[in-house]
């Protein structure tokens, strides 16, 4: 979970966003848990359930984006591409490069 970081420097994300308030957080979470609780509603196992939660909070935590940064049109478009070259760029085989991205493709 995105926490608020006291140093201005570290609670910087990578869309340039800088100090998050406990609301935005809050906010956050809520859409993050709401989308995580479609998957119940869409009957999926267990295991896809856990593995999206561990993904997306992970994800989110890394590059310190909000749900809406990386919906925004624009901007979450192109950090979504970043985040696939970076993938890419690992080396990483097509099919695990697209069986990554799926959970962030989804919620976007």
């Amino acid at each position: 979970m995105l926490t608020i970081a006291h140093d201005a420097a570290a609670n910087t994300s990578f869309c340039g966003k800088t100090n998050r308030s406990a609301e935005a957080l809050r906010h956050h979470q809520e859409l993050l848990d709401r989308y995580l609780c479609s998957h119940k509603i869409r009957n999926h196992s267990d295991k896809t359930q856990k593995r999206e939660e561990a993904f997306l909070n992970g994800w989110f935590e890394q590059f310190g984006f909000l749900t809406w940064e990386a919906m925004a049109p624009i901007i979450g478009r192109q950090n979504m591409i970043d985040y696939a070259n970076t993938l890419i760029d690992a080396e990483l085989a097509a099919i695990t490069v697209i069986k990554i991205f799926h959970s962030a493709i989804q919620l976007a």
